[in-house]
């Protein structure tokens, strides 16, 4: 029960993440719909640990949610994020080559432009590049504080309580109800904060199914900081 701070039944957690491992075999693309149904996406791997975590959890080949399929060479996760920007990749090296990813077109002679985890070799701890069309198991992934109205923890939301700081520590109090403190341009010399004409002062992050996926759902799965951040600059600009 996600209210209970749980991930659902079937469903395996890993900080404030939850996984979920199919029991059966679908294309790439029929994958990726599955685990948008099931509320999250195909997993997006961006550390080490994660990686670790769900290698543990697999015996055969399983979708991941890394692709090239609008541009050859160029992969991308189900967030739209680039791969290089992660700066962290699990493709197979191999000892005398070809490396990961080949884009092997014997199978499928539109090449290989969706990756796995595993290979039919036994090989569960790197990626591989494999035919779209070919059928395997998927992992999907989503965030513990989902942001689903029902389903939101009851307890204390990291997030949450970071831009609240943030706002306390850079918004003083106004003098009254119906003034708030603005402050000087940064060009301007080093004066008091000005009090200005009324202007409504941002009410507390509230995490609603707007602000998530319209933005921490898409980036927080790789640099949680940096999202908690940029959220914490929109609700004090």
């Amino acid at each position: 029960n996600l209210s209970k701070g749980q991930c659902e039944k079937g469903w395996k957690s890993l900080g404030l993440k939850c996984y979920y491992f199919s029991s059966f075999k679908l294309t790439w693309t029929q994958s990726r719909d599955y685990c948008v149904a099931k509320g999250g996406h195909l997993v997006i791997i961006t550390s080490q640990t994660e990686q670790d975590f769900v290698v543990s959890k697999i015996g055969e080949t399983h979708w991941i949610g890394l692709n090239d399929l609008e541009t050859e060479g160029q992969w991308m996760w189900v967030n739209n994020q680039a791969l290089k920007e992660t700066g962290i990749t699990f493709w197979y090296s191999a000892p005398e080559g070809p490396n990961e990813p080949d884009n092997w077109k014997e199978e499928d002679p539109s090449g290989e432009n969706c990756a796995a985890l595993g290979d039919g070799n036994g090989n569960m701890h790197k990626w591989f590049d494999a035919s779209c069309r070919s059928i395997k198991k998927c992992i999907c992934e989503k965030r513990l504080d989902q942001c689903s109205g029902t389903t939101r923890m009851s307890a204390p939301d990291p997030i949450t309580e970071l831009v609240e700081a943030l706002r306390r520590a850079l918004i003083p109090a106004p003098a009254a109800a119906s003034t708030a403190v603005t402050f000087a341009s940064a060009a301007s010399s080093a004066s008091p904060p000005v009090i200005a004409s009324p202007v409504a002062i941002p009410a507390p992050f509230s995490g609603s199914a707007g602000d998530c996926n319209g933005f921490l759902l898409q980036c927080s799965l790789v640099l949680e900081l940096i999202c908690t951040l940029t959220i914490g600059q929109r609700w004090l600009s």
